[in-house]
């Protein structure tokens, strides 16, 4: 779902290359990964992600209103968690960060916000799973857009992602997965 964002996003369709090179760079190693250690599994994933940061570092300077700064969090509250995209090295990544890199505290409400917004949305979310497993492949935009009306139609416009703290802030930023990066 992540690459739904930079369908939609002026600043990506004037200059899609550094993007597109950014998703080989991700392919070449999600084909990799498999035969690395962890060590090097994170080394690499920090360095394509580096270079997808400093792609929409570029961008932002080029299209200011799209720029997203600490204790903005529009797109964390809007009940896009259920649309965010996380890859299975994002989630090794995410996973040694909650488990290394933050208090016990921060980790336990991190969980605890996560299995109730699970069990609150499960019917959703299988819905949701059904719905991007059958129609991955059509065009991303009208997915998109059917995601966005299920947001709206289930009341989950307020719905907040579980990584983000009281302050605003995202409490996994330096591990947070490509989606939100794009934002």
């Amino acid at each position: 779902v992540g690459h739904l964002y930079f369908l939609i996003n002026p600043a990506i369709k004037n200059n899609p290359e550094p993007f597109m090179s950014y998703f080989r760079h991700w392919q070449n190693y999600t084909e990799q990964a498999r035969t690395m250690t962890q060590e090097r599994r994170q080394f690499l994933l920090t360095e394509i992600l580096s270079r997808l940061d400093a792609q929409c570092q570029r961008a932002y300077q080029d299209y200011p209103q799209l720029t997203c700064h600490k204790g903005c969090a529009h797109c964390c509250k809007k009940g896009l968690g259920l649309m965010t995209g996380i890859r299975p090295l994002e989630w090794e990544k995410l996973f040694l960060y909650l488990r290394h890199e933050l208090p016990a505290k921060v980790r336990s409400d991190i969980f605890q916000r996560a299995a109730s917004y699970i069990h609150k949305h499960k019917d959703h979310l299988l819905q949701v799973m059904n719905f991007l497993n059958t129609h991955m492949y059509e065009d991303a935009q009208t997915n998109y857009q059917t995601l966005q009306q299920w947001v709206q139609q289930w009341g989950l416009e307020e719905e907040p992602c579980p990584f983000l703290g009281r302050d605003d802030a995202c409490l996994v930023y330096s591990s947070r997965p490509t989606t939100c990066r794009t934002f």
